[in-house]
């Protein structure tokens, strides 16, 4: 798999953490080289083993997929994930595309110079629409065009671009949200690299390293248990979930010790499923 640009073997570890007591919900293993698409599927199970209908799940921007943020809005997860800047346009040092202000009355772009690009194309973009939004006659007069483009700008749009919108703006709310993902997300990862001494794993192949990483999360999970029973977190003494790079709260189960029993019932059953699985194939 790829890790900062640079190609290495290894495995991807997708975990859901409680935000209050910093125990790992969920966990996963996969080989997927990217996170982008992993957001729900990380999500739902840590909802599910918390038993709660509504969270908040924050990201970050390797998790950046429409499909899956849309996704994430119609399982009853809101999700915050901010957007990667990349492009044409953002390598150049020209405007971005949230730079340019989309009237959804009008179904048109307001461009920092304050012209109209309205529709102009549509295309497919893997199984959405995509439309493009352009004006050439203002843009050969354009008196900062050079800040803007070479030729004339187009900015696109998905048929589904408003679930971003919304995501924007609740980003835009609570910018806080993404400080604290980073806190929490470091806290599991680093106990297990350091405090446990795993900074890589001792079985080969995906089941073996699944089951390695199970008994790995319900060991940390003991731990953490046994030094913080009821531990309060900053949002009021609500749960919350971080996965990966993912944080999600808040939910309506107040009671750290039915919190707690529920992960460490989970992580153990599923330890001991693939365990129990490794062992019935060398037999």
């Amino acid at each position: 798999m790829a890790a900062h640009t640079k190609v290495a073997v290894g495995y991807n570890i997708q975990v859901a953490v409680d935000a209050k007591n910093k125990m790992i919900v969920d966990q996963e293993v996969t080989n997927q080289v990217v996170d982008m698409g992993l957001l729900t599927q990380t999500a739902e199970p840590a909802r599910t083993i918390l038993e709660v209908e509504t969270i908040d799940v924050v990201a970050d921007r390797g998790y950046f997929k429409i499909e899956d943020i849309e996704a994430c809005e119609k399982a009853g997860m809101t999700p915050y994930v901010p957007k990667p800047q990349r492009g044409s346009s953002v390598s150049n040092g020209f405007f971005r595309k949230d730079e340019f202000r989309y009237d959804a009355e009008r179904d048109a772009f307001i461009c920092p110079a304050g012209q109209v690009l309205s529709t102009r194309y549509e295309s497919k973009l893997r199984e959405l629409t995509k439309i493009d939004y352009s004006n050439r006659a203002a843009c050969l007069v354009c008196a900062i065009k050079s800040r803007c483009t070479k030729d004339y700008r187009k900015v696109s749009r998905l048929e589904n671009e408003a679930v971003l919108d919304r995501m924007a703006a609740r980003l835009k709310a609570r910018p806080e949200i993404l400080d604290r993902r980073r806190e929490m997300v470091e806290h599991p990862f680093g106990s297990i690299k350091q405090w446990m001494n795993q900074g890589a794993f001792l079985m080969k192949g995906l089941d073996n390293v699944r089951a390695e990483f199970s008994l790995t999360a319900l060991v940390y999970n003991l731990r953490a248990g046994a030094q913080h029973p009821r531990r309060r977190g900053d949002d009021g003494g609500r749960p919350g979930v971080t996965g990966g790079a993912i944080l999600a709260g808040p939910t309506h189960v107040d009671d750290d010790r039915v919190i707690t029993a529920g992960i460490l019932r989970q992580n153990a059953q599923t330890s001991l499923k693939r365990a129990s699985a490794i062992c019935h194939r060398s037999d």
